[in-house]
């Protein structure tokens, strides 16, 4: 395991119609401006948003016939992120915690517009995407829910895979991905590390049956996600009765999902990780991962962007792998997110495409087995190439 990490986070306020960077370390707390209009500040911005978009639209499917942004674009969009969050003294505060092995770095924002962005490519100009380097990176989200999280569970950790297809809908692989996710924790089950329940064609009700007749650790669904742009709030899409899509709000999720016992909720579905765009503060949590952790959910896995089914299984092969582990949230997410990267034939944008928000990143969901079994399918940490 790794030595205690230093943790640092950053918010955005409004003050006097100008955004404030607060970023805090070890009990130091540094305060920067966040210039969003006028000169390079404001070019940047439109740069950004453009890349933004132009990420998503590639991401959306082949039929949107856009050209994915290769590693230049890439790391010129970081650069540019970068630069505009870490002003002056929050870079010098930022070197500071990179002394240390490794850094837990948690963003928040109080605009909605800014949270939005794809914080995830920050790319250091002189060392890289930051969430590929010895970075861990998360997000959290505005609450007044506290969520304490249970120790490490001595054990297998319990998982319960709920894949939706409903009738009319684009065809998921969902069955195939249970079954690579199932294959990639076969070494881990053979371990007594894992035991994974599979519920074929969810509806809320049988969700709901699952969850009340057992406990599991982490709920991971396979299925449709998107944004009712009308009611400015994400949702997930869920089987109705007879096999029809059911649209599912933040509210309902929340009532269903609450007091579990989970301590972790993986959202395969495109735009589960987004916020609203519109209003302050809380307003954000109009988007299903925000609204589910600022409900008292310990953590959220979810995608900012479109996800294509082969690498979204592959990170969940390699994310699961590194928590059976007894590996942190944030470590387990970045061991992925260095997998992903590292494979050429996926898109250069897919590693970025998950976002975690989690209470406390470091949470461990398994104890560290007394056994180090040999783990050829984790990749060792490493600065970003």
């Amino acid at each position: 395991m790794l030595p205690p990490l230093a943790q640092r986070g950053r918010g955005t306020q409004a003050k006097n119609d100008r955004l404030q960077v607060l970023a805090r370390l070890d009990g130091a707390q540094v305060l920067g401006e966040l210039k969003t209009s006028g000169g390079k500040a404001g070019e940047w911005w439109r740069q950004v948003i453009a890349g933004h978009e132009l990420i998503r639209a590639h991401l959306a499917g082949p039929t949107q016939s856009k050209p994915a942004p290769g590693q230049d674009e890439l790391r010129s969009l970081g650069h540019k992120l970068f630069s505009l969050l870490f002003t002056k003294q929050v870079r010098a505060l930022y070197e500071e915690a990179r002394r240390a092995r490794s850094v837990e770095l948690v963003f928040t924002s109080l605009v909605p517009w800014i949270a939005d962005k794809p914080w995830e490519l920050l790319c250091d100009p002189r060392r890289g995407f930051v969430a590929r380097g010895k970075v861990r990176f998360s997000r959290s989200a505005p609450s007044e829910v506290p969520a304490r999280a249970p120790s490490p569970r001595r054990g297998a950790m319990r998982l319960l895979i709920a894949v939706a297809e409903p009738r009319g809908e684009a065809q998921l692989s969902g069955f195939e991905e249970s079954k690579s996710i199932a294959a990639g924790f076969l070494g881990l089950e053979k371990r007594g590390l894992l035991q994974a329940t599979v519920v074929q064609a969810a509806t809320v009700s049988a969700l709901r049956g699952a969850l009340r007749r057992d406990r599991y650790d982490v709920l991971h669904f396979v299925g449709h996600g998107g944004w009712d742009a009308k009611k400015d709030r994400g949702f997930l899409l869920f089987e109705g009765e007879t096999g029809e899509p059911r649209r599912v709000a933040p509210d309902q999720l929340v009532s269903l999902l609450r007091a579990r016992g989970l301590r972790l909720l993986v959202l395969n579905a495109c735009e589960s990780g987004r916020g609203s765009r519109k209003g302050t503060g809380v307003e954000f949590n109009r988007g299903v991962a925000p609204a589910l952790l600022a409900a008292g959910l310990p953590a959220v896995l979810a995608n900012q962007y479109p996800v294509f089914d082969r690498p979204a299984a592959s990170f969940a092969e390699r994310f699961y792998a590194a928590l059976g582990q007894g590996r942190s949230l944030s470590d387990a997410v970045h061991t992925a997110r260095i997998s992903i990267a590292r494979d050429r034939s996926n898109s250069p944008s897919e590693w970025a495409v998950p976002v975690l928000y989690a209470r406390d990143p470091t949470q461990r969901l398994c104890a560290a087995p007394r056994r180090r079994w040999p783990t050829a399918a984790l990749v060792a940490d490493g600065v970003d190439s």
